[in-house]
């Protein structure tokens, strides 16, 4: 057959001159617009990294602006005599309770409650949403050895709205001149839950003066949380109530004793926020 024994037609993009081959070299012409043409994607690749660094940036930014937000602080050595429905730094303020002899003020650069009333405690509550971290400074006044308490607390729900019931909490710690105790509220109305607890070896300084500083972080992601105690002690525990993600913290000051003459824990000043890192404000 004609077609058995022949070759395919040689393809080039050349052509054959003489019997010599002669191949065409792009003109100055091509070669400016292929140069032009890759300047020109350069420049767009160029624009599209810068475009999506500035998104990248934007993105970060207002992750950052958004946990800002959520940073509350006071210290009250700054303010007048009274009552304060704002912290220093915006946030509303619940008092609770409200109307009462026992609700929160500030006095003399601290935050406590009536001298005079007798028994239980007051609540600067605020809201956090997700609440992970806080630092409160305090004070124990010389009656303090008679069973004053210094409260600080994360709790899912604003309390003042819930009581009698309290709400869901993984992490409520109580310090006095002589022990502490970090507990938890496993479900709304339930009883407190000691989870860890321990002794001062020598009894804080309680003389009205003299502060002493407390941290603690919340880690919902691994239920565990980290203490820095005023001895400088650092604790750490894991618990599953720890996963509960809070919305609000409180600080409170606690009479134990309805024999004395003044409130027995004081607050210099405070602060808490949602930061995720893990004890982000050890002290």
């Amino acid at each position: 057959m004609e077609c058995e024994g022949r070759q395919a037609p040689e393809v080039d993009d050349a052509r054959r001159v003489g019997g010599v081959r002669e191949r065409h070299e792009p003109d100055d012409q091509s070669v400016q617009a292929l140069t032009a043409s890759f300047k020109i994607g350069r420049r767009a690749l160029v624009v599209i990294s810068a475009v999506s660094a500035l998104l990248l940036i934007g993105s970060i930014i207002v992750v950052q602006a958004a946990l800002r937000d959520t940073v509350v602080s006071d210290d009250f050595s700054n303010d007048a005599d009274g009552y304060k429905t704002e912290t220093d730094s915006g946030h509303p303020v619940v008092l609770f309770p409200s109307g009462s002899p026992r609700t929160p003020r500030v006095k003399d650069g601290w935050l406590a409650f009536d001298e005079r009333y007798g028994v239980l405690g007051s609540y600067y509550i605020v809201e956090v949403p997700k609440v992970r971290n806080a630092s409160v400074d305090f004070t124990f006044t010389p009656w303090s050895q008679g069973g004053g308490l210094f409260c600080l607390a994360f709790m899912e729900e604003d309390l003042s709205k819930t009581f009698p019931e309290v709400p869901r909490s993984p992490m409520h710690l109580t310090v006095s001149p002589t022990n502490w105790s970090l507990d938890v509220f496993d479900t709304k109305g339930d009883q407190l839950r000691t989870v860890a607890d321990g002794a001062f070896q020598t009894p804080l300084i309680a003389d009205g003066i003299i502060t002493h500083a407390v941290s603690v972080s919340l880690d919902p992601e691994n239920g565990a949380v980290k203490l820095t105690l005023p001895t400088g002690q650092v604790v750490e525990v894991s618990d599953p109530a720890f996963k509960v993600i809070p919305n609000f913290a409180y600080i409170e000051s606690w009479r134990t004793t309805a024999d004395t003459a003044e409130t027995l824990a004081k607050v210099r000043a405070w602060q808490a926020d949602a930061n995720p890192t893990f004890n982000a404000r050890d002290k």
